[in-house]
Order: C-alpha cells, then structure tokens, then sequence
C-alpha cells in the first residue's frame, strides 16, 4: 500500500511538471522531444508490471488501442494550440491557455476511455494511463518537431509566430 501511495504521488508531481513544461517557451531539440515521453514510459512499466497481463482478452486489447488512438489525437490537437517560431538560436515552442484546456480535455478523453472500459468489464491500471500521456506526449512532440523542420525538411509555414491569448 505505501508503495502505491508513492508511484501516485510520483506520477502525480509528474503529471504537474510535464503541463506546467507544456507552457513555457523553450528551444525544440530531439531530446526535450524525445525525454518527457520516454521518462512517462519508463515510469508506466516500473509502476504497474500487470498492465500487460490485462490485455488478455480482445475487449481489454480494444480498449488500448483505442485509448493510443486517442492519445496520438490528442496530442495533434495540443500541438495545434502550440506556436512554434524560428528564434535567435533555433526553433522554439510554446503553449498558452489553450494547450491547459487541450491538456484537460485530454484527461477527459482518458477518464471516458477508463470510465466505459469499467462499465464494460475491462480492467485498467495506472500502466495504461501513463502509457497513454507518454503516447500522446510522443505524438504532440512528433508534430511539433514536424513544424520545426526537424525531420530534415524546411519547417511548414504553421511555423511562424502566432497569439498565444
């Protein structure tokens, strides 16, 4: 129980820091893109060693591809509420109160998912809610990089500098 009582503090001080990083200007490189999603990975695996035994029936696998699905839609849409600008030493993003709104809707989406899988018989654990915010986390970062030019292209013209209000 204490242990429990831990992880969900753990995840939950996570969880805070991750939205509050969402929020403040910062350079876009691979690995501010890369470590959020992978440290939201790593955390979903040492906290819950069952999660994947609970995919053993097809309802319960749905419901986690579902819930992926989601997330990589979810985190288009927070991307879309980012700006993403060519500043002085590289490319630069930012979210304002739209990417806190995109991100409360996502844990909207996610109590839905979890709230239909329990009234349907499926079981989920803290595994596959953190496995989603590393997919969605992934995906967000994916479409911003996207933007920026980071997979080896000249950044789109959704790039330039737009109202965070």
């Amino acid at each position: 129980m204490p242990q429990s009582l831990i992880y969900a503090g753990l995840m939950v001080a996570f969880f805070a820091w991750a939205i509050t990083m969402q929020v403040v200007r910062k350079n876009v490189s691979v690995k501010r893109l890369v470590l959020l999603p992978a440290g939201f990975t790593v955390l979903a695996l040492a906290s819950d060693h069952g999660w994947a035994q609970r995919l053993h029936t097809p309802a319960a696998f749905g419901f986690f591809a579902f819930g992926l699905l989601l997330a990589v839609g979810m985190g288009f849409v927070r991307s879309a509420t980012m700006r993403v600008w060519q500043a002085e030493n590289g490319w630069v993003s930012q979210g304002g109160w739209r990417t806190v709104v995109a991100w409360l809707a996502t844990f909207a989406v996610r109590v839905a998912v979890m709230l239909l899988a329990m009234r349907v018989g499926v079981a989920e654990g803290a595994g596959e809610i953190v496995l989603f915010v590393a997919v969605t986390l992934a995906a967000q970062n994916l479409f911003i990089a996207r933007r920026a030019g980071l997979f080896g292209r000249t950044a789109s013209p959704a790039a330039t500098p737009a109202s965070l209000s």
